[in-house]
């Protein structure tokens, strides 16, 4: 009974999160972040329809989590950061592998 009743509020605050940060994300020109970051916000990201994204630890970003980030439909240009001598990059499709 307790859940049902909550479950209304939670969305409501859920959702003006949601405006409040895709809001302050549409009054920059680059969104940057690390692939944490980007997960964890897409769905305020998208929202605000950046046109280019830069984003950190690349070569921790798995093929479809990429993919996922660049159907973007407002994204022109992503900037993947990432050091090869810190972390090796990963991939889950063997003919991509080096």
């Amino acid at each position: 009974e307790l859940a049902s009743s909550l479950a209304p509020l939670q969305e409501g605050a859920c959702a003006s999160r949601l405006r409040k940060e895709s809001d302050a994300l549409q009054t920059v020109p680059i969104v940057g972040s690390t692939i944490l970051g980007v997960l964890l916000n897409m769905d305020a990201i998208a929202a605000a329809e950046p046109k280019v994204l830069l984003i950190e630890e690349a070569a921790e970003i798995p093929e479809a989590t990429l993919i996922a980030i660049l159907r973007m439909p407002s994204l022109e240009r992503c900037v993947m950061i990432g050091d090869h001598q810190q972390l090796r990059p990963t991939t889950n499709s063997y003919e991509l592998r080096v």
